[in-house]
């Protein structure tokens, strides 16, 4: 699970880093050699030597596969939990109508 200081350090490295979005940019020269930058703007480059963005590429490659993980347990409970939510108003609903019927015979034994 992700802990609190998790995302709380993501926050902190995310805020220190280059504001977004970023591109990932790759120029050919030649047959054989190619150039990779990345850029706030498509087609400029900006150098890649950002200690704030180093550091917050490293965590978010080194957490990224936890924040996927999490998302998909995450949305496993979201399902189980809407599938509780509807058996719960379907008994709901079932004990209004028996409810109801009780009423109605309570009501004609009166009479």
């Amino acid at each position: 699970m992700l802990s609190d200081e998790i995302l709380l350090e993501h926050d902190k490295l995310e805020k220190k880093a280059t504001p977004r979005p970023w591109f990932s940019l790759v120029k050919k020269i030649g047959a054989y050699k190619k150039m990779i930058f990345w850029s706030r703007i498509p087609n400029k480059e900006v150098a890649f030597d950002s200690e704030p963005d180093v550091k917050y590429i490293t965590y978010l490659r080194n957490n990224a596969p936890d924040f996927v993980a999490e998302i998909f347990r995450l949305r496993e409970l979201v399902r189980k939990l809407e599938v509780r939510q509807a058996k719960m108003q379907d008994y709901t609903q079932e004990l209004t109508e028996e409810i109801e019927s009780l009423r109605v015979v309570r009501n004609l034994n009166k009479d």
